[in-house]
């Protein structure tokens, strides 16, 4: 744990760091990065409650895979989870090897707060290829159903400020506008036209469910 940082008054947050040993997933037992292994990351390590934490999930592969791979899916009992997108596929060179990557990405809304504890996930798949750009792999043995998991998270959720104005909705949101349109154009009204007036409320990383009306 990096320890709050204080500047007068002001403090950071604690950040928690999880190190990984030398002979966990991602290394093989000479220290060479495995074959498959899986890295995640939040873009932020603390929230308001209700607020929005983007988790990005990269499985990382330097031999070929069938077809027939598979991720346990996200659950947590006090948080509500939305996975962003299709999955996405690219490549990316480590250490000089080719791995394809495969990157999903979910948006995680804590509620209730504390620390969450984000669960290991686990990917599996059947290795298609034993060959790498470096030459042979003997940790890639084609046909041989693998199995790695990611890394526990955790993260800090905090409460809503007690000096939140009383009954105003609870909005934690990382940039908030309004905004109208009129048709037609109020330049060119005349008495007796109608007017169509559109309000338009723009919360970043909130869902549409926690807006109120307007």
């Amino acid at each position: 744990v990096i320890p709050p940082l204080q500047l007068g008054d002001a403090s950071s947050q604690p950040i928690t760091l999880h190190v990984l040993s030398a002979d966990s997933q991602t290394h093989n037992s000479q220290g060479k990065l495995a074959p498959v292994f899986i890295e995640t990351s939040l873009d932020h390590d603390s929230v308001y409650v209700q607020a929005q934490a983007i988790l990005t999930l990269r499985i990382y592969h330097s031999v070929s895979l069938y077809n027939d791979s598979s991720l346990t899916p996200l659950q947590m009992n006090n948080a509500r989870i939305e996975q962003l997108g299709e999955p996405r596929t690219y490549e990316k060179l480590l250490n000089g090897v080719r791995h394809g990557v495969i990157e999903l990405r979910y948006a995680i809304f804590p509620q209730q707060s504390g620390e969450l504890t984000i669960p290991a996930l686990q990917f599996s798949a059947t290795l298609a290829s034993a060959r790498q750009n470096n030459g042979f792999n003997p940790f890639g043995q084609p046909g041989r159903l693998t199995r790695v998991k990611s890394a526990v998270l955790a993260l800090q959720v905090k409460p809503q400020p007690a000096d939140y104005p009383a009954g105003a909705a609870w909005l934690p949101a990382q940039a908030l506008t309004i905004s109208e349109t009129w048709n037609p154009e109020l330049s060119i009204v005349k008495v007796g036209d109608s007017l169509t007036r559109s309000l338009k409320l723009n919360a970043a990383g909130l869902s549409s469910a926690q807006l109120p009306p307007l």
